[in-house]
């Protein structure tokens, strides 16, 4: 009888996802790279720029496609354990919900650079808007409870592409990509 080889391919950096609903094919798009990368916590948020809308009706529906593009991106990419992900909240909820002490906003042309933060915990939270990003309100919102906003640098990025490349970055600053 063969030996059995435990995986263990999870990441060290707890990272929970804040994520501002986006259109169905970019929405999939940035869950399935999200979990791909090593997210733990998918969060998706209404926020005043967000353009999609769900029904109460279409709700569980898509809860169950989503849950479904996890499992599938669990299994492409061999990790052990599927990320959460909750049902969609407006954005001042998610601001007083107790998660990382490291909570990190996205905001073009900010001048901070997450290189900067201090790493001292493993667990952060990335906070990534919608086309359009944050409206002012909700970013003077997310400050004042402690959120960072920070810079992926000079250029504007897609919502689904700021998800990959805010990922990536901390995981290679904090988590297991080097």
């Amino acid at each position: 009888m063969g030996t059995q080889k435990q995986i263990t391919n999870e990441s060290p950096l707890t990272i929970n996802l804040c994520l501002a609903l986006a259109r169905a094919q970019q929405m999939d798009f940035s869950i399935q790279k999200a979990v791909e990368l090593g997210v733990k916590n998918i969060i998706p948020v209404i926020t005043e720029f967000g353009n999609v809308k769900i029904q109460d009706r279409r709700l569980q529906n898509k809860l169950t496609h989503w849950q479904n593009i996890i499992i599938s991106a669990t299994e492409q990419c061999g990790r052990c354990i599927l990320t959460q992900i909750q049902a969609p909240i407006p954005f001042s909820e998610w601001l007083v919900m107790k998660t990382s002490s490291t909570r990190l906003i996205l905001q073009p042309w900010c001048g901070q650079a997450m290189k900067t933060i201090n790493r001292e915990h493993d667990e952060l939270t990335l906070i990534i808007g919608a086309e359009g990003g944050f409206s002012e309100h909700e970013l003077n919102q997310a400050q004042t409870k402690g959120c960072v906003p920070i810079s992926l640098g000079p250029r504007i990025l897609r919502a689904e592409t700021a998800v990959v490349s805010a990922i990536s970055n901390a995981q290679q600053l904090w988590g297991d990509l080097n």
